[in-house]
């Protein structure tokens, strides 16, 4: 019988296996004593059903431990789990574990219910001290399993960090309007390009390196160039009635961007303006379409920062959105 159930999506077995290792060197606890059912061996029996099993194991288990992450928050099964041992009066309660604090809002469904970070050394010993207690084991001396902590401090932040889920951001958009990019490819006698967007699309979020990054952008621009009168924004900035030479404008769909450099598609798009103070930016660099909000963003040396929220209302193919006129209010000096 198992002592620890870990209740994980699929996506999740490589983090799962991490936080049975740090449990087990703790604990001393063995392989057999944890049940991860997308691991083989250590999960449900071959031929037996999925639910009855897992039902079982609840209903019996010390502890169970559920890896809260945005896959996991998707899979019916995990929830199923959670919700099956919290209706368990004579059990101890589940044990939720995110990746960091950026993740406790997965929570939401079992509001009330408390969780642990991985990013966190003090929660991961908490977590190890919680199982214990739940299978009345003391855990062994923190030098003895400093070494399985600090693996799982780093797989999930390697499976998790912010860099790896603006790829997978990136790769989601790619996949959400490839299939509208290749009717409009079509229309314009550029199928190869939207062909090419839908190869990119499929490919795995974690597997992106920097030459895809900008093989992706590059042919972004491509696409863009040939769709751009379909979409811009127009405008000019100014200040005191004068044309200010060289502001950069950025438009974004994550929210304000203060830092130029920061600014990168497919998140994020800008211009320099002219020496009339003019500036004009393809909206589909960073897929927008009509009814979508962006961020309006403008830095320039001795100037506030200006920012503004827009909505993209696009009337007819031809038509682009309105100009924008932009006041810049200088800086005051020292």
């Amino acid at each position: 019988m198992a002592l620890v159930f870990i209740s994980h999506a699929t996506s999740d077995e490589m983090l799962a296996r991490k936080v049975a290792g740090l449990l087990g060197a703790a604990l001393r606890l063995s392989p057999a004593d944890f049940f991860l059912s997308s691991e083989e061996g250590h999960g449900v029996a071959p031929a037996a059903s999925i639910l009855t099993s897992i039902v079982d194991e609840l209903r019996t288990v010390p502890a169970l431990v559920v890896l809260l992450t945005p896959r996991a928050a998707a899979s019916p099964w995990v929830w199923l789990e959670a919700g099956s041992r919290l209706g368990c009066a004579d059990k101890s309660a589940p044990l939720f574990i995110v990746p960091s604090a950026r993740f406790v809002s997965l929570l939401s469904p079992v509001a009330g219910q408390r969780c642990l970070q991985l990013d966190s050394d003090g929660a991961l010993h908490e977590l190890v001290r919680a199982v214990g207690k739940a299978l009345g084991r003391s855990p062994v001396d923190v030098l003895d399993y400093r070494s399985a902590l600090e693996e799982l401090v780093a797989c999930s932040a390697q499976a998790y960090s912010p860099a790896v889920e603006k790829r997978a951001r990136a790769v989601t958009r790619l996949k959400r309007y490839a299939a509208g990019w290749i009717l409009l490819a079509a229309g314009l006698g550029t199928v190869v390009y939207g062909s090419w967007l839908v190869r990119v699309a499929r490919s795995e979020a974690t597997g992106a390196d920097k030459s895809e990054t900008e093989a992706i952008v590059g042919k972004n621009e491509d696409l863009a160039a040939s769709a751009s009168r379909y979409l811009v924004l127009k405008g000019r900035v100014t200040s005191a009635n004068a044309a200010v030479h060289g502001a950069t404008v950025m438009v974004s769909r994550e929210g304000e961007v203060r830092d130029p450099s920061a600014c990168e598609e497919p998140d994020c798009t800008k211009r320099t303006t002219t020496t009339d103070g003019e500036f004009t930016i393809v909206l589909t660099k960073i897929k927008v379409q009509s009814g979508d909000s962006v961020v309006l963003s403008v830095e320039s040396p001795g100037f506030e920062f200006f920012s503004k929220e827009l909505v993209v209302d696009v009337r007819a193919m031809d038509v682009a959105t309105a100009p924008q006129s932009v006041r810049l209010v200088p800086r005051p000096p020292g």
